[in-house]
């Protein structure tokens, strides 16, 4: 028989994570959300990343510029976008989701 699909917490993936930060710096830039003087001052915060049941990857996190404004971001199956949320939204969907999914309950 098939093996089982579970899902993953990918949080401490730190490959994964760089590669997700550079792919969504230029979707950023390309967008005009930053700009190459943003990067020194850029600073990023997770809030989940795992693998899925069907092996695609979800994750939610933020850019937040020297300015103090946040840029959220999301990546579902293979897309990045920009997402209008608020700081109460962003931990409010990241508890939500580690209730949602046992395997992010163990960041």
């Amino acid at each position: 028989m098939g093996e089982e699909r579970r899902e993953i917490n990918l949080m401490g993936d730190n490959d994964l994570r760089i590669r997700l930060l550079d792919s969504s710096v230029a979707y950023c830039i390309n967008l005009n959300y930053l700009t190459k003087n943003d990067l020194p001052y850029l600073t990023v915060e997770f809030g989940y990343i795992f693998k899925r049941a069907d092996g695609f990857i979800e994750a939610l996190y933020k850019f937040i510029k020297r300015d103090g404004e946040i840029i959220y971001l999301a990546l579902q199956e293979k897309a990045i976008m920009r997402i209008d949320f608020n700081e109460t939204l962003f931990y409010k969907t990241v508890s939500d989701m580690k209730k949602m999914h046992p395997c992010l309950a163990t960041d």
